[in-house]
């Protein structure tokens, strides 16, 4: 009797085990990069219209918020990490995040250069023609802020950048390049928006 309690126990742990193994994990490159495989691993989806942020007024650093959005004919779009790795890309602020201090229990830490989770952020975007040519912006004090995996933000686009047949597309590192690139050799990545997606949202 004990040596079938025994058995069927152990047949149990060996289901259990084994189907945990068989569990995929999100960043397990053995079973991709992606954590959810229908979707790119970096890509930009309309939020809603609004008033964008004017990025005349970014700082030197700023505390990463919930966004605030008025009424307004200007475009948000939200950028989704659905990466195994963190990525960074362009701000036109250091944004600095308060997050809990494993080291010390109830206390918090500050964090340069990270954006949270569903968070807003004044990125730097590249506005095209349809010819492929710019459509100047923005000025020249620029930050890097990092966004974990698995994590999205969401910012302002003017509604000029995305007019008359224009796109715009934001420029991003993974982390690991970084480390493994110096002298700002790493390659660049893209994620675009094109503008003709605005008449598919207004259609809604």
């Amino acid at each position: 009797m004990v040596k079938a309690i025994l058995a069927f126990v152990f047949l149990i742990w060996v289901c259990v085990t084994g189907s945990l193994a068989q569990t995929p994990k999100p960043c397990d490159l053995a079973n991709g990069y992606l954590i959810d495989k229908e979707k790119p691993s970096i890509y930009i989806e309309f939020a809603q219209f609004g008033k964008a942020d004017d990025w005349k007024q970014s700082r030197l650093g700023e505390i990463s918020q919930k966004p605030v959005i008025k009424k307004g004919n200007d475009v948000w779009l939200r950028l989704y990490n659905n990466s195994c790795w963190e990525i960074r890309l362009t701000t036109l602020s250091m944004y600095v995040t308060k997050i809990a201090d494993p080291a010390n229990p109830g206390k918090f830490k500050m964090v340069f250069g990270q954006i949270q989770d569903g968070n807003v952020a004044n990125v730097v975007y590249t506005s095209e023609e349809q010819d492929g040519k710019f459509v100047p912006w923005a000025g020249d004090s620029f930050s890097t802020s990092s966004i974990a995996s698995g994590h999205s933000l969401l910012f302002p686009v003017y509604r000029e950048h995305l007019e008359k047949s224009r796109s715009i597309y934001v420029k991003f590192h993974y982390g690991w390049e970084i480390k493994d690139f110096s002298n700002n050799l790493a390659p660049d990545h893209h994620a675009f928006f094109w503008g003709y997606r605005l008449e598919e949202e207004k259609k809604k």
